[in-house]
């Protein structure tokens, strides 16, 4: 038996060709800040070209760990150059110890503190990490130190 299917030849059009098309500016969903995030993905994506020749990058994606217990995504693309300064070596270092012989298999999983900085530009504003460090900086940084003063005169300190 023959079965007669019956297909669309071409695409079909998504927008009429009188229709004006809109293009949307991106809006960062992340404030400025420091928080603990979970590196989810790891994956090389296009080089870029500098005074200095072609620099690989990676795309590295990160679930940022909110206030209100809630997740966000944040993707990042960062330079493969070897220096402290650079993103990706403090990621290296900070999630497996070592700048050598690291696979994306070595930091996905492993958590991260990081700095977010939000740029604005004629395009929109984007969410770029500006720093990582150790999740035990993040947490010795939330750890202050408040003095009262009793009516007796008597002073006493709180850690929280």
């Amino acid at each position: 038996m023959v079965k007669k299917v019956n297909r669309v030849k071409g695409p079909t059009p998504i927008i009429s060709e009188q229709t004006a098309i809109v293009l949307k500016k991106v809006v960062s969903n992340l404030e400025n800040g420091v928080g603990k995030a979970k590196i989810i993905s790891f994956e090389g994506t296009t080089p870029v070209n500098t005074a200095t020749g072609t620099i690989p990058r990676a795309k590295v994606g990160f679930e940022i760990y909110m206030n209100n217990g809630t997740l966000k995504t944040l993707l990042n693309n960062f330079l493969l150059i070897n220096h402290p300064n650079q993103q990706i070596y403090k990621l290296f270092i900070t999630a497996v110890g070592r700048i050598d012989n690291v696979t994306p298999k070595d930091v996905i999983g492993k958590e991260v503190g990081i700095e977010i900085k939000n740029v604005t530009t004629d395009a929109g504003t984007f969410s770029n990490i500006v720093d990582i460090f150790s999740v035990d900086e993040l947490e010795d940084g939330c750890n202050d130190t408040v003095e009262l003063q009793n009516v007796d005169n008597s002073i006493e300190e709180y850690e929280y």
